[in-house]
């Protein structure tokens, strides 16, 4: 789904909210240094709305601009 989407999506007045989230398979490389494939999830500031939850250490997502 792209950001249109969702925002085509959210339109609908019977939709309270939508969100976006993506999760990746990827290596990454910092200063010559590889890693293994790890997961990277990547999501909006309505993830936990949509998900639920608790967070328990550390802090949230911050709105980007």
């Amino acid at each position: 789904m792209r950001r249109t989407d969702a925002e085509a999506v959210a339109r609908v007045p019977q939709i309270a909210y939508t969100g976006m989230w993506v999760q990746l398979f990827q290596r990454m490389v910092y200063q010559g240094n590889r890693t293994q494939t790890i997961t990277i999830f990547g999501a909006d500031d309505h993830y936990m709305d949509i998900q639920g939850g608790t967070l328990l250490r550390g802090r949230f997502f911050t709105k980007g601009s």
